[in-house]
């Protein structure tokens, strides 16, 4: 029980993190002067306390991160501070399980390099303004997480009985997107 409620906590900490990391470097927000790399560092720490946490966790931590490598979102310092610290910690202390880390890593660089492809077809906004129409304010928010990450994640728990794999993506899901709306909410797109 107390595993189960530190990864939830870690992976709230991670989402929230993860997402206040590209509002600092792609969206304009600022708190004070070096808070970027400030959180690079937590995204990379709170990751790593995942990854040490479970193997299943892990990989499918590594496969995220690996899977920004090939979309080149690995692309502000404090991206690659965290991404470094991830991976380091991984090859420290985790088990490389193929099982894991193969099937997702090609769901997230396929539906990843597909949601940038619409990106670049909407004009470099964002895929949001593209789908605006047809799915509201809806997909807005959750899109992503509700078409793809979460249902995914929760099938290969269901088909495997690892449950801690789907309350890590449902909680690092959910908490990325509510720092993701805050952010949308105070202007910062």
């Amino acid at each position: 029980m107390a595993e189960l409620v530190l990864v939830l906590v870690y992976s709230g900490i991670f989402g929230i993190t993860m997402k206040i990391a590209d509002l600092l470097n792609e969206h304009g927000l600022k708190f004070f002067k070096g808070d970027s790399i400030i959180f690079g560092f937590l995204w990379g720490i709170f990751g790593s306390l995942l990854v040490t946490s479970d193997s299943s966790i892990a990989n499918l931590i590594l496969a995220t991160v690996v899977g920004f490598i090939p979309r080149m979102k690995i692309d502000y310092i404090n991206h690659v501070i965290a991404a470094s610290i991830i991976i380091i910690v991984f090859l420290l202390y985790q088990t490389f399980v193929p099982m894991i880390f193969f099937p997702f890593f090609l769901i997230f660089v396929t539906i990843g390099t597909v949601r940038d492809f619409i990106r670049k077809l909407s004009g470099g906004k964002s895929e949001i303004s593209f789908f605006k129409n047809i799915f509201k304010k809806f997909y807005y928010v959750f899109y992503y997480d509700i078409f793809s990450y979460v249902p995914l994640v929760f099938i290969y728990s269901f088909m495997t009985s690892n449950w801690m794999l789907f309350y890590f993506g449902l909680t690092n899901s959910l908490f990325y997107n509510i720092a993701k709306f805050y952010g949308f909410k105070r202007g910062y797109r």
